[in-house]
């Protein structure tokens, strides 16, 4: 009897390799472009009904994978302000005539993002975000706010002034020339600045963000918090302000976090 049922088993998983074999062999192109897939759980012979029944216990899976990401040319119609409200990597290249902005990334995601008077945001709210980027290239942004988690890079920068306001765990890098700086991080971002030459810079910090600069005249520094300065330069007029655990140090590793007060 126990031969009988072993064979009736062996038959049984055989005739079942084959049925699926045929399954999939149907299904074709279409199932591999799908990403269809089978994987094999438990398969062993038993009660699995609870009723004395036995059988073989058998599971599988099927998952299907999002199709490529898209690009997007989207019109740049903002001024000399950058706001940006989405997780996206976002890359400005100052370059002259007329602003363009390209975003990659998934079909769904790029739908729903607005772009407005130089606010970048999506028109609803998102439960996961993955994957976009955005370049934007304009003759004359000064003005750059990233909220959220998104991080941004600034290639090219030649004017004036540049001021740069980090709400979030946000991250920015920079590289060009201004005359002066003006950097706040709000939360646990982080800005490294040293690849912009400057004159001055006034560095604000309220929490744990984390800051890199290289002023070569002046420097103000105002820490509320953990937060940490870095200095690439030594510039001849320092004024500092900590209220916390906040430290400045210089890129040698020197710590001038005692030196409160004006420098000169």
């Amino acid at each position: 009897m126990i031969r009988v049922l072993a064979m009736i088993a062996v038959s049984g998983f055989v005739l079942a390799t084959v049925c699926l074999s045929v399954a999939v062999g149907l299904a074709g192109p279409e199932a591999v472009a799908q990403g269809f897939a089978w994987s094999w759980g438990d398969h062993d012979w038993g009660d699995h009904h609870g009723d004395g029944r036995h059988g073989w216990n058998w599971t599988y899976s099927h998952s299907t994978t999002d199709g490529p990401g898209e690009s997007r040319d989207l019109a740049w119609t903002g001024g000399e302000a950058l706001d940006i409200d989405v997780p996206a990597e976002v890359t400005f290249t100052q370059a002259a005539g007329a602003g363009k902005l390209v975003v990659h990334g998934p079909k769904d995601e790029i739908d729903h993002l607005v772009v407005e008077n130089g606010h970048i945001r999506f028109n609803q709210p998102m439960s996961e975000v993955s994957d976009l980027t955005i370049e934007l290239t304009a003759p004359k942004i000064t003005r750059f706010a990233l909220n959220g988690s998104g991080k941004l890079d600034i290639h090219g920068y030649r004017q004036d002034a540049l001021d740069l306001n980090i709400a979030g765990s946000g991250e920015a890098t920079a590289e060009g020339s201004a005359k002066r700086v003006g950097l706040t991080l709000a939360g646990s971002g982080g800005a490294d600045l040293a690849g912009l030459a400057t004159d001055g810079a006034d560095v604000t910090i309220s929490g744990s963000g984390e800051a890199k600069v290289g002023p070569k005249r002046w420097v103000k520094l105002d820490i509320s918090g953990s937060g940490n300065v870095t200095l690439t330069s030594h510039p001849a007029r320092q004024e500092t302000h900590i209220s916390g655990s906040g430290h400045i140090e210089q890129d040698d590793g020197s710590d001038e976090s005692s030196d409160s007060g004006d420098k000169t």
